[in-house]
């Protein structure tokens, strides 16, 4: 009698779980994606109960990533390997946000210039209208941005409350605020200088001065600052003179 070779009954299933993986990698759950990565340290096992088990212990995927080898290997199923695989997948995700965060950090916003250069590659290519709201620092770095998009080719408009909220949690000194015109015209409209007043009285009452208002269109661009047109908006939405005249 012929001797049975043991079969592999979970070849099958990763085969489709990377085939699956590939046709829609945006589809995983956070307990699939870990359950994939540990095909490569754990040979002929199922990985999905291991994957459930490390995301119940340890709170969620971030916190599966940055746990330490030694507190990795105290769950049932983790050795050495598996545990040096996750720690090092881990911290090679915290150098890769690192250098994103200060390559965008390290963005300026200082002129027109800069700012055109940087916001170009925000709306390359746009169909549709959308707009940016960028937050600075004091020395007119980026802490951060806001993206508005309706869908449409034309208007679009940014949520007043949330950009308060993200005012008050990173406590920029300057903004800027830009959106493209996908016909290639860079004239301001009066929805823009509307839109744009709206903006600077809010910042204005929350300590951050609006910097410009850059249009792009498809090869040009218009600066609100570079025109003189933001004087005209600061004076029209100045909080404070808004109030005497409510006053008189």
């Amino acid at each position: 009698m012929k001797e049975k070779v043991p079969r592999d009954i979970h070849k099958g299933h990763r085969e489709r779980f990377i085939e699956r993986f590939i046709e829609n990698p945006g589809g995983f759950s956070d307990h699939e994606l870990l359950e994939l990565l540990l095909y490569p340290v754990i040979a002929r096992k199922d990985t999905n109960a291991l994957a459930h088990t490390l995301i119940r212990q340890f709170g969620g995927l971030d916190g599966v990533f940055s746990a330490s080898p030694k507190a990795l290997m105290s769950v049932d199923g983790v050795g050495k390997r598996v545990a040096a695989h996750i720690a090092a997948t881990g911290r090679t995700f915290d150098r890769l946000r690192e250098k994103e965060s200060a390559a965008k950090k390290e963005k300026r916003f200082y002129n027109f210039s800069e700012s055109r250069r940087n916001l170009a590659e925000y709306f390359e290519g746009l169909a549709q209208e959308k707009l940016m709201i960028v937050l600075l620092d004091g020395k007119h770095r980026r802490l951060t941005h806001l993206e508005y998009d309706d869908g449409t080719e034309t208007g679009v408009n940014g949520d007043l409350s949330e950009i308060a909220r993200a005012v008050a949690l990173y406590k920029p000194r300057f903004a800027i605020m830009a959106h493209n015109h996908p016909s290639g015209l860079c004239i301001p409209s009066e929805e823009d200088d509307f839109a744009t007043k709206k903006l600077n009285a809010v910042l204005s009452v929350h300590g951050v001065q609006l910097t410009d208002h850059i249009i792009l269109g498809r090869d040009e661009a218009y600066s609100y600052y570079v025109t003189g047109r933001m004087d005209y908006i600061r004076e029209c939405s100045d909080p404070d003179k808004l109030f005497d005249r409510i006053r008189d």
